[in-house]
C-alpha cells in the first residue's frame, strides 16, 4: 500500500508549535524529576495511555531523552520487550563499561540488527503508535534521533518502505546520525528481521497477503 513509504511520515508541527516547545525545552530542569531521571520509567509510562493523554513536557522528555545513544538503547529496549528489558539493557551497557563486555550487550546487537530474537510484535506495533505521535511533536533540532528510532520500529514490523523514508528524514536533518546510519545500512543491505521471516512462514495459506 505504501509506494514510497513517505506516506508514513508524520506531519510536521507548526512554526508556533515548536517554538513553544523549544521555550519547553530550555526548562526541562525544572519539570518532574522521575520524567527526566529515568528514562526507561518515561516510556513505559508512556505506552501505558493513550498517545493524546501525553503532555507536551512528557514528550519534550522523551525526545531529549533519546538524543543519547547510551539512552536510547534502554528506551528502545523498553518499547520492545518492557521497563525490565530496559532496565536490563542499562546494567549491561554498565558491564560493558566496567570489562569490555556483556553477552547481553551482544544479544542486543543481534536483535537490533534484525538476526535474532522474537519481539512481540503488537508491543512492536505500539510502540511505533507511540514514537509516531512523538515524532508528530519533535522539533526539528531533534528530529534525526526520533525519526532514526521510527525509521527502526517500521522496519521491525516488517515496512521497510516506511522505515526508509523516515532514516532519509533522520539523515537530512543529521547526516553523520550514528543509528540513522545503522538502520540506512540495513534496509540498503535489503535485509529483513528474522521474525519478520519467521512471521511469513508461519502464516496459514489464507493470511498469506498480510504482512503483519
Amino acid at each position: 500500500r505504501l509506494l514510497t513509504g513517505a506516506e508514513a511520515l508524520p506531519e510536521a508541527p507548526s512554526q508556533e508549535w515548536c517554538e513553544e516547545q523549544t521555550d519547553l525545552l530550555s526548562s526541562l530542569e525544572d519539570v518532574t524529576p522521575v520524567l527526566f531521571d529515568d528514562p526507561v520509567h518515561a516510556v513505559g509510562m508512556a505506552l501505558e495511555c493513550a498517545t493524546d493523554e501525553l503532555t507536551d513536557t512528557h514528550i519534550a522528555m522523551l525526545t531529549t531523552q533519546v538524543q543519547r545513544p547510551v539512552v536510547r538503547d534502554e528506551m528502545l529496549m523498553t518499547m520492545i520487550g518492557g521497563e525490565g528489558e530496559g532496565y536490563r539493557t542499562r546494567a549491561a551497557a554498565l558491564e560493558w563499561n566496567a570489562c569490555g563486555q556483556s553477552k547481553r550487550v551482544e544479544e542486543e546487537a543481534a536483535l537490533i540488527m534484525g538476526m535474532a530474537g522474537s519481539p512481540e510484535r503488537a508491543r512492536i506495533r505500539r510502540a511505533l503508535e507511540l514514537w509516531t505521535h512523538v515524532a508528530s511533536r519533535t522539533v526539528p533540532e531533534q528530529e534525526a534521533a526520533v525519526y532514526a528510532v521510527l525509521g527502526w520500529l517500521h522496519w521491525a514490523i516488517g515496512t521497510s518502505s516506511a522505515a526508509d523514508a523516515c532514516v532519509e528524514r533522520a539523515l537530512a536533518g543529521d547526516p553523520d546520525h550514528g543509528f540513522a546510519r545503522i538502520v540506512a545500512s540495513i534496509l540498503d543491505a535489503g535485509h529483513v528481521p528474522c521474525w519478520v521471516v519467521d512471521a511469513f512462514r508461519d502464516r496459514r495459506p489464507q493470511d498469506a497477503g498480510q504482512i503483519v
